[in-house]
């Protein structure tokens, strides 16, 4: 894989601008908004979300529609509820991981996963003991203020991703995914789309396009403005959509998703500490969640997001037709 592959770009990273966090999570500030937000994944392309083990298909529930004369594939996450039934998931843990990295290309932010080869300004924050037992106040980029760091906990929770589709699943022969990285220093790899994956010899249990998957954040005490970052860095902006990249494969042209049916319910803070059942709102209307975005951009590095947008804002005609 070289630099001018064309499934991948680069996006420069600004240095970081990092302000201190006043209101700690044992208090609600002012204006502070806490509720659920909601919405749908739309498969464009395959996704694959895997464990990192290969298996026999015939051992795996619900059976992939592979033939069983492959030996081993690379499966699909899976869990096991506490009735012992075995469903198809995305883990909170990828899609948060998702989310952030859409957040942090966005805004001045810091790499979330600091590399050794990256210099100390843009490695992500840190609050360390001894600041905490001096009482002093983390200091945090945009994506730590919200997604938190080493010291100082998230302000959202990811739910793991759920889909009602239970019928068996493809394997898909896809391009050796564990090429060289490529990276140039300070920058940002964009997975860019494509019509079709790069066919090989890695067997993949795929979820097909087309298939819905239904996400919830939980967040508390962030800023309208925090919101409304959220909302922009899900592609809700209709001005300026995102389709994001999902997990292993975009390197191949795989992990094309579109977010989709997104609402809000907030909560009344107080009510969390008056009733067991925290009583939510009706969910915002789509003018209500325009204002949050108008807000929200006042969080966001332009050059940055303009670049996101020219990268990832549009699809092929083949993917946008789905």
């Amino acid at each position: 894989m070289s630099l001018d592959d064309p499934l991948f770009q680069f996006i420069s990273a600004p240095e970081p601008t990092r302000t201190r966090i006043e209101e700690m999570h044992e208090e609600f500030a002012a204006g502070a908004l806490s509720g659920i937000l909601s919405g749908e994944i739309y498969t464009l392309t395959e996704i694959h979300v895997g464990t990192g083990q290969l298996v026999r298909p015939q051992d795996l529930s619900p059976r992939p529609t592979a033939k069983l004369d492959y030996p081993l594939i690379a499966a699909f996450f899976r869990t096991i509820g506490t009735d012992g039934r075995i469903t198809r998931i995305i883990p909170g843990s990828s899609w948060r991981g998702v989310v952030r990295n859409l957040v942090e290309m966005i805004t001045p932010s810091a790499f979330g996963v600091a590399g050794s080869g990256l210099p100390a300004e843009l490695r992500d924050s840190r609050f360390s003991d001894k600041q905490q037992k001096n009482n002093e106040r983390p200091v945090f980029d945009p994506a730590g203020q919200i997604f938190g760091g080493q010291g100082y906990a998230s302000h959202v929770r990811f739910r793991d991703v759920t889909t009602p589709d239970e019928t068996g699943w493809p394997v898909l022969n896809l391009k050796e995914r564990w090429t060289p990285k490529v990276r140039l220093p300070n920058d940002r790899k964009v997975y860019l789309h494509a019509a079709e994956p790069e066919l090989g010899n890695e067997l993949l249990e795929v979820c097909p396009p087309g298939v819905i998957w239904e996400f919830q954040i939980a967040f508390h005490n962030l800023s309208p403005a925090q919101v409304g970052l959220l909302l922009i860095a899900l592609g809700q902006d209709p001005q300026a959509p995102l389709f994001p990249k999902l997990d292993g494969g975009k390197g191949q042209g795989i992990g094309s998703i579109r977010v989709q049916k997104v609402s809000i319910t907030l909560d009344t803070p107080e009510n969390a500490f008056l009733d067991y059942d925290v009583a939510r709102s009706e969910a915002l209307n789509e003018a209500e969640l325009i204002d949050y975005i108008q807000i929200g951009y006042t969080l966001v590095y332009m050059p940055s997001f303009q670049q996101l947008i020219a990268m990832i804002g549009t699809l092929p005609d083949e993917l946008r037709r789905r």
